[in-house]
């Protein structure tokens, strides 16, 4: 009996240990904080504005210290010219983040910019060559999982994507062509840089800029891999 006793608290202990094993294995989610602008600095049209982010994740390291790749941080910028129209683009936000969860893990945004060249045509001047059609969306999806070359050139080679599914594929066409054709959409790359500001109209003198950063984290051995934002509004400088 007493090594019965002897043998159950032996396994009640090393339960106790696995089962703090596994709680400290559990993934932290990032802790993303954009610096600058603040939301009560404003911004002035038609001019160049800095911003810069912090991102802090227990497992993957501290921006500050260069721990994070910057090809990681995500900076989302969208004009928009009232609050409710800001209110309907946070709910689009929400509904698009599995299709630009994708586009990130998958390293797209390491080649193509919104409206700036970077190695790979533009996001705009992809929305400008097809029309938004059915049968473009299944088209340019099977070329994002098959590779494509010479369509922008000889010299450019899009690599393949097979672990996509069609679905996947199509509705990241979607996404490129919906804000590839956004003049006042961007996204920037790195945890600080410059973004500008749009001209005002003549007769427009309010207006909102939403920023939003993102951080996806590596998980723990790839897994349970989590995502941290911050998002900051910022309205036009009044003289």
């Amino acid at each position: 009996m007493k090594r019965i006793g002897a043998l159950f608290i032996i396994l009640f202990i090393v339960g106790i240990f696995q089962a703090f094993v596994v709680i400290r294995q559990s993934n932290n989610t990032p802790v993303v904080q954009i610096i600058t602008p603040f939301g009560k600095d404003g911004f002035k049209w038609d001019a160049q504005t800095a911003y810069s982010i912090s991102v802090e994740d227990k497992e993957d390291g501290l921006s500050r210290y260069e721990e994070i790749a910057e090809s990681e941080v995500f900076l989302k910028i969208k004009f928009l010219p009232d609050s409710q129209h800001r209110v309907a683009y946070e709910k689009e936000q929400i509904e698009e983040n599995s299709v630009f969860t994708s586009l990130k893990k998958n390293a797209c945004f390491n080649c193509h910019g919104i409206h700036s060249k970077i190695a790979a045509p533009t996001y705009e001047s992809i929305a400008l060559k097809y029309k938004t059609t059915s049968d473009v969306f299944k088209k340019l999806g099977s070329k994002i999982i098959q590779g494509s070359k010479g369509v922008w050139g000889d010299s450019q080679v899009m690599p393949s994507h097979p672990d996509l599914s069609a679905n996947e594929s199509i509705e990241m066409v979607k996404w490129i062509l919906k804000h590839g054709s956004d003049m006042d959409f961007d996204i920037k790359v790195g945890i600080k840089g410059m973004f500008k500001t749009r001209k005002a109209s003549h007769a427009e003198t309010q207006g909102q800029y939403s920023l939003i950063a993102s951080y996806l984290d590596h998980g723990i051995d790839g897994k349970d891999i989590k995502e941290g934002k911050d998002v900051v509004v910022i309205g036009p400088l009044l003289h």
